[in-house]
């Protein structure tokens, strides 16, 4: 492959493979230095690794400027769609609202088909509903034609339905000028442009004038359209007081695609959404937020004329000053790329990435705990998904009354009927790593005999010598299940035999899940051992009283339900109680009163 005659001029470059099918195409503003660089000794990422083996031809076309460099890209990238660039994908066939500016009479209706055709195109709407309201609402507050006819006609037309219920002003007889007729198209498009208040200022200039001039009829109207609009406007959802037009990106990374949000900002109100996937392998494979975005951004925009002034990204994308040059020129004025580090435009960027990350759920249709377990799956190195999660903790204060307990988590989800606890019988004193070895051998030995599922996962409450203990169970007992430990202080992850732990953000949804396991198993531990000291408490302090012997303690602790109760109670209260006659309650209250019994 010869390089050596590719010129040094802003172009763009199109690398083809064996069958010469273009499968990436990229602009540069020295063509020769960048397709050079592909061809470097220089340390490349995976995805170029592997884009330059499949290289077996370059071609180029040069451009005037960096800028014609850029819109060519664009458009060979939608044209070819190569495997290696970014290529937006939303599954659906969103609808969107037609305005034909380019008409002397102008129409509104509703269509699946984008076309650069000089009318005016708004959505797309994420669901055909939403359509057919604001065409409803359209008919409702301006009198505009539904028609499909070519006007004005060359022929005597005879006025519709509409005309004489007063829904268009007879366009079609020509009782309205096309100049007229345009500032009801102009109306309607603040309208669709979201633009509310711009709308309500207009209409109550015109009431107000209609008033003055008496024409009281035609004021009530214009009063009318501006209630509907005033509904319609106090509905939305404000993010900001500011009179401002934005779209905000928000992306999500998952093993399978990568989801990108599009939500639609205008005057400060967030009037919709769209969500797009990246199914490449390789650009999912190795992600890059700043490719990504900068790709996605020429792609969505070069096929679309709604462009606000300002567009807020989670990061800044590659030659992020070409890009808002880009923007700007399709728009035909400025456009202002954000990204920003304080404030409420973070709280947009936010909102757009958890509705990505919604959507990427929607996708590969699986729950939030679903992506949990994906997460936790890669983040541990496991062989397969944890479906089933066991938690360990063993629970004693000095060594007194030692007691395990293991929580069961299915799906992400606990599974309480699974739940169990365990007397340790083999270990005396404070020793945990003991008490651990003895419940998990008891736990997996017991599952081994009676042929039960195994989980997918052991969690233990501790450290190194907890997990390097319960593994050497596991490996008496030919068991090759996952086991790792989740220290408290550091929320560090241990695995046996390896110094070294594993420490995830405190943000990450995996490390979220892991508390969660040993939160739980922590709590139902201790509660099982507060259940067996307390027992043990008030048999020791009952069998102290003469007079007092099983059946009546039982019935005692079956009446009060605790000994701080049975101290509370009164002579009279004790000899309600069945087989406590007046000698043993005023011995009973005699042991926990001793100055009163004097």
């Amino acid at each position: 492959m010869d390089l050596k005659n590719i010129p040094p001029n802003p172009g763009v470059y199109l690398m083809k493979d064996l069958k010469d099918e273009i499968i990436y195409v990229g602009k540069a503003k020295n063509l020769k230095k960048r397709v050079a660089s592909y061809f470097s000794q220089s340390t490349k990422d995976p995805k170029t690794q592997l884009l330059v083996k499949h290289i077996t031809k370059v071609d180029y076309i040069v451009t005037a400027g960096e800028m014609e460099a850029l819109i060519l890209e664009c458009n060979l990238i939608k044209e070819k769609k190569p495997k290696y660039n970014i290529n937006l994908k939303d599954n659906k066939s969103y609808p969107f609202i037609k305005v034909t500016v380019n008409e002397p009479f102008p129409r509104v209706f509703k269509t699946r088909t984008f076309k650069r055709d000089g009318g005016r195109y708004f959505g797309p709407y994420p669901n055909v509903g939403l359509v057919y309201r604001n065409l409803k609402l359209i008919q409702q507050l301006f009198p505009i034609r539904s028609c499909d006819l070519e006007l004005p006609s060359k022929r005597t037309l005879e006025p519709c339905l509409d005309y004489f219920i007063k829904r268009c002003d007879g366009c079609c007889i020509d009782k309205i000028t096309p100049e007229s007729y345009r500032e009801y198209i102009d109306q309607v498009i603040l309208f669709l442009s979201g633009k509310y208040s711009k709308l309500l200022k207009y209409l109550t200039g015109e009431m107000a004038q209609a008033s003055k001039e008496l024409r009281f009829e035609v004021a009530a109207k214009f009063k009318s359209q501006i209630e509907a609009v005033k509904g319609i406007h106090e509905t939305q959802r404000v993010y900001s007081t500011e009179d401002i037009d934005l779209d905000v990106m928000g992306l999500y990374q998952g093993d399978r695609v990568i989801g990108l949000t599009l939500l639609f900002i205008r005057e400060g109100k967030l009037l919709g959404k769209r969500f797009f996937i990246i199914k490449e392998k390789e650009i999912v494979k190795n992600f890059s937020p700043e490719t990504v975005m900068g790709d996605a951004l020429k792609n969505y925009y070069s096929d679309h004329h709604e462009i606000p002034g300002e567009v807020i990204l989670p990061v800044e994308p590659l030659e992020k000053d070409l890009l808002q040059k880009y923007l700007s020129r399709l728009k035909g004025s400025r456009v202002k790329i954000t990204v920003p580090k304080v404030g409420r435009k973070i709280d947009w960027v936010q909102l757009a990435s958890q509705n990505a990350r919604f959507g990427y759920l929607e996708e590969q249709r699986m729950t939030e705990k679903e992506l949990v377990l994906t997460e936790l799956k890669k983040v541990l190195k496991l062989t397969a998904e944890p479906r089933r999660i066991e938690g360990f903790d063993i629970a004693n204060i000095l060594g007194q009354h030692s007691v395990a307990a293991m929580v069961s988590f299915k799906d992400g989800i606990a599974d309480k009927k699974s739940y169990r606890h365990f007397k340790i019988k083999s270990v005396e004193g404070p020793n945990d790593v003991g008490s651990l070895k003895e419940v998990v051998g008891r736990r997996y030995q017991k599952l081994i005999n009676e042929s039960l599922a195994l989980p997918d996962l052991i969690l233990i409450d501790g450290g190194k010598g907890q997990v390097n203990g319960a593994k050497e169970v596991l490996d008496a007992l030919n068991l090759s299940i996952p086991v790792i430990g989740l220290a408290k202080r550091e929320e560090e992850i241990f695995y046996p035999k390896n110094p070294d732990p594993l420490v995830l953000p405190r943000n990450s949804v995996a490390l979220r899940l892991l508390q969660e396991v040993r939160d739980e198993a922590h709590r139902f531990g201790n509660s099982f051992h507060r259940k067996l000291r307390d027992k043990s408490m008030i048999h020791s302090q009952l069998d102290e009283v003469k007079g007092v012997g099983k059946v009546r303690r039982k019935a005692l602790l079956k009446h009060f339900k605790t000994i701080d109760d049975i101290k509370k109670a009164s002579v009279e209260e004790l000899c309600e109680v069945d087989k406590v006659d007046q000698p043993t309650a005023e011995k009973v209250y005699g042991y926990f009163h001793p100055k009163d019994s004097r």
